[in-house]
């Protein structure tokens, strides 16, 4: 069995000529759009070491039924019908042997047939393991999924929420609540998903019942500046920060805010706290992250300044260890409690980190400015491979589910994208194995990008 090497590059023309080689159109058994781009997502990731014509001899080697074979057997059987014509002397034996050899060769082309089949539609089971991607009417700034349901909300540029229900099999619109007047910019569900947090650039906060869609709790003057974070910390607490660097500390139990801190010039990025409430940390383009006592409601302590934006934070290491991710993708951990200087770094891609999530205890993902999800584990550092990428914009919000086997992401784009995870479940890494440069473009289940020489094994 030959392996194929496919080139991006390939054209159009040559990728029908695939679809003509494997008989896709005629084929009862597959449905012709879906195993056209299932044959696109399974040769796109298998290298660029040959052109699109190079690529197509390889197919119509290991399909072993190019048009050329047919052409050729149709003249062959037109030869044997003349030959019988005028040589009635022929035995009825010798025309059983060759129906029997005919029978045979068309039994062994038949078999072929079915491997690459049964190869296809084994590869489109694989992408049924995740909800489709959503398309909205709008396009979306942030989303959260539900920490129960099957839900996950978006919210929008233009100032609405939406609710959508996702299965594997399709993802239904099932509430839009009119939140804001301009872009919503962050969203959030309460940990026990009864309530919907959003904040937006018209510098408005409000609280929405899930179950009702009405509204608990609202401020409309919230800041002075546009809000672009929000972070839950309890059932009545939460936190805001704006484009100017002012965070809020607010209690749903009162109109206004119980702390009011500004202790940088920039936007804020992100904010984390731990199951202990003790804490609040926060990060900003500014270079640094700042930390509030949630207990004196006082600030804590302000790191060094860092000659890089700041842009996400994630806890790992059963909470004991906070990881900062920055615009030149170096991860900077911090001992919990020691917020002044990170204790340890680790250089990732060259590539600004726009967002991060904890998926275990271990393992984060971070979404990139080129739209690559990327895996890495931390304790021994290693970087793991690619989660997923975004096909025509960057990644600017991400979400885990409750259950931790989905990551949705979007970019400034009507579409979100869901990759399942599940297969980190129970991942050991050896402090032997040394990181390789490799191992940063090496796709991972949940990317639907083959590596090259995967795709035959299913057939070997």
């Amino acid at each position: 069995m030959v392996k194929l090497l496919y080139s991006p590059r390939t054209s159009d023309t040559c990728f029908f000529r695939l679809l003509n080689i494997f008989n896709i159109n005629s084929n009862p058994l597959i449905e012709h759009f879906t195993i056209k781009k299932t044959i696109f997502s399974i040769f796109s990731g298998m290298g660029e070491d040959c052109d699109s014509d190079s690529s197509v001899e390889l197919v119509e080697e290991v399909a072993g039924g190019s048009q050329e074979d047919s052409n050729a057997e149709g003249d062959a059987q037109t030869s044997e019908a003349s030959s019988d014509d005028d040589d009635s002397s022929d035995s009825s034996d010798e025309d059983d042997g060759d129906d029997k050899q005919d029978n045979s060769n068309a039994g062994e082309q038949e078999d072929d047939d079915d491997d690459i089949v049964r190869a296809f539609k084994n590869a489109q089971q694989v992408r049924r393991d995740k909800p489709p991607d959503i398309h909205t009417s709008e396009l979306v700034a942030d989303i959260s999924f539900h920490p129960e349901k099957d839900l996950i909300a978006a919210a929008s540029f233009d100032g609405d929420i939406f609710l959508y229900e996702y299965s594997t099999e399709k993802c239904e619109l099932k509430e839009t609540v009119e939140a804001h007047t301009k872009e919503c910019r962050c969203v959030e569900f309460s940990e026990d998903g009864d309530l919907l947090y959003s904040a937006s650039k018209d510098k408005s906060i409000m609280v929405t019942d899930v179950a009702s869609s009405k509204l608990k709790w609202f401020n409309d003057d919230a800041h002075e500046e546009p809000v672009y974070t929000l972070k839950v910390i309890d059932e009545n607490r939460f936190a805001t920060g704006d484009d100017n660097g002012t965070v809020k500390l607010w209690d749903l139990r009162q109109k206004d805010a119980i702390l009011s801190l500004k202790e940088s010039e920039e936007t804020i990025t992100d904010m984390v706290t731990n199951e202990s409430r003790r804490f609040l940390v926060f990060s900003s383009v500014e270079g640094m992250i700042t930390t509030i006592d949630l207990h004196s409601r006082k600030l804590h302590v302000q790191s060094e300044l860092y000659e890089c934006e700041l842009s996400s934070l994630a806890l790992v290491k059963q909470d004991r260890k906070l990881v900062v991710g920055s615009s030149k993708g170096t991860y900077y951990f911090f001992d919990w409690g020691s917020f002044g200087y990170h204790s340890d770094e680790f250089p990732g891609p060259k590539n600004p980190i726009n967002c991060m999530k904890s998926i275990t205890q271990n393992i984060v993902v971070t979404a990139h400015a080129d739209g690559v999800l990327r895996a890495t584990h931390l304790f021994p550092h290693k970087q793991l491979g690619i989660v997923g990428t975004h096909p025509s914009s960057t990644v600017e919000s991400m979400d885990v589910s409750g259950d931790g086997e989905l990551i949705a992401t979007c970019g400034f784009s009507q579409v979100i994208h869901f990759w399942n995870i599940k297969y980190f479940d129970g991942l050991v890494v050896s402090e032997r194995e040394r990181n390789d440069k490799k191992v940063l473009k090496h796709n991972l289940p949940s990317s639907n990008v083959r590596n090259a020489g995967d795709f035959f094994q299913d057939m070997a």
